[in-house]
């Protein structure tokens, strides 16, 4: 097996500033999990933003720092959760805006992110998984644990290829999005593109354990997340899935079309994502725990078998 190297790169996420002495609160109140912590300067959260029916408008990180919380937002999400808290911001003082033409949303992934993060910034070894260091070039936070070991930083739009080559300078190699996905789909992480491009339920995506909280307070969606959790109802999960070694060479060839998953020629699942010989997919949830199946799109049909992945 191949090394795992470490990355640097700039992720195209867009970034959402909400101010005012009740941005905690209002946003507490409006999405999944719980944060209150961020009251506190220097703490990160991962949360959703989902309708009154319970389906995912966007999954982000949001950082406390001194007066404002910095959301990191999908691409081209921005502007929704800016007009998302405005909407719900009645005699509250609060107000947002989307800032992503001055701040940059930059990753370093793989083996050596920490002591690279640490050359760069300052020793990072004591940082938790829910706290945001500040330094004078950047805030920067632990990323998702099923990545291994990656920050995530936030830095000036207009510093954003200095800092990169600083990261460069001391080992990192540079990382375009195309590299991320794969890192992505390796994890099991869903992604705003391909398994929530539509509004989705987040619990089909595994998002529960990440950015929900089930003993705070009502919020948008909250009545319908909750019943389906507590009477255990999701029908359908995100898997992974690679395609058999022997047939992954075939992948470059399949045609375009609906990319799904079969079981004995039964509809099995749809794939959400495919790079190489490996994918995600939503399933059945009978069933979503392994085994083989066939990924089918027109007339080609390639064998592959369900694996776990760390997010999953």
């Amino acid at each position: 097996m191949t090394p795992r190297k470490t990355f640097a790169g700039q992720l195209p996420n867009d970034i959402v500033q909400v101010a005012g002495r009740d941005r905690v609160d209002l946003l507490h109140r409006l999405s999944t999990n719980d944060l209150t912590p961020l009251a506190t300067t220097g703490q990160v959260r991962s949360t959703l933003f989902t309708t009154s029916q319970g389906r995912l408008i966007d999954w982000v990180s949001v950082v406390a720092a001194p007066d404002v919380l910095l959301l990191v937002a999908s691409p081209g999400r921005g502007q929704r959760i800016a007009d998302w808290v405005d909407t719900y911001t009645i005699m509250e003082d609060v107000q947002s805006k989307v800032v992503s033409s001055v701040k940059a949303h930059l990753v370093v992934d793989g083996p050596d992110a920490e002591s690279v993060v640490s050359t760069v910034f300052g020793d990072v070894g004591a940082l938790t998984t829910e706290e945001a260091r500040q330094t004078p070039d950047a805030w920067l936070w632990r990323g998702l644990a099923a990545y291994g070991s990656r920050f995530e930083l936030l830095v000036e739009a207009s510093q954003a290829s200095a800092t990169l080559q600083r990261l460069h300078a001391v080992g990192a190699l540079a990382a375009d999005p195309s590299i991320f996905e794969r890192l992505r789909i390796d994890a099991g992480v869903p992604g705003p593109a391909t398994e929530y491009p539509d509004e989705v339920n987040p619990l089909e995506l595994r998002l529960g354990p990440v950015a929900v909280s089930f003993r705070k307070g009502c919020y948008i969606g909250q009545e319908v997340i909750s019943r389906l959790d507590s009477y255990d109802k999701v029908a359908r999960l995100l898997v992974g899935f690679a395609v058999d070694e022997q047939a992954a060479p075939r992948v470059a060839a399949l045609p375009e079309g609906e990319r799904k998953l079969t079981r004995d020629n039964k509809p099995f699942g749809r794939v959400t994502s495919l790079v190489g010989g490996k994918g995600l997919a939503v399933v059945k949830r009978d069933g979503s725990e392994g085994g083989p199946a066939e990924l089918v799109v027109g007339d080609m049909r390639l064998p592959v078998h369900l694996e776990p992945r760390p997010f999953l």
